[in-house]
């Protein structure tokens, strides 16, 4: 079997796993599927790349708590306007940052903050588990994997019954 076979597998079973915690936390369970999509999309893998997601995910948040708070501040539909497009030109330029490079990461926040009405808490908690369940439905494929075809190979380098009796 394939990788994909085995990360498909691994993000199955963990998916059905998200599904029944999040239920039992009260937590919305796509914001946890946000959290594991950054994860593989992400271009960097293994604790660098999920540092890196939990970084660009929660900055995504803070900047659109910034958003919200500053169209609040000031008043009229342009400066909501205005401060939406310079927050979002900001978003992409923290980039410069390498640990902050990873842009899509930072508006999944940024959206995921908007798609809450701003119940920041569960959201950060909700970004935050589910950068780990991508990182374990990812490398739990990839050891599935791995254990999988170490086993096909000594299952058929072990000789059978019959070649040893002839």
């Amino acid at each position: 079997m394939n990788s994909l076979f085995y990360t498909s597998f691994a993000t199955g079973i963990l998916s059905t796993l998200i599904v029944w915690l999040t239920s039992a936390m009260g937590i919305e369970s796509w914001l946890v599927f946000l959290g594991a999509t950054s994860y593989f999309a992400s271009q960097e893998k293994g604790g660098k790349g999920l540092i890196q997601v939990w970084l660009a995910n929660a900055s995504g948040a803070l900047w659109a708590i910034a958003i919200l708070f500053l169209s609040d501040f000031f008043t009229g539909n342009l400066s909501a306007y205005l401060t939406t497009g310079v927050i979002a030109f900001m978003m992409c330029m923290q980039a410069k940052l390498p640990v902050l490079k990873f842009i899509p990461g930072t508006f999944i926040g940024s959206a995921a903050i908007f798609a809450t009405e701003a119940s920041w808490e569960m959201t950060f908690l909700a970004l935050f588990i589910g950068a780990i369940f991508g990182y374990l439905m990812l490398h739990g494929g990839e050891w599935l994997h791995k254990y999988g075809n170490q086993r096909k190979e000594c299952s058929s380098s072990v000789p059978s019954s019959s070649a040893v009796t002839k």
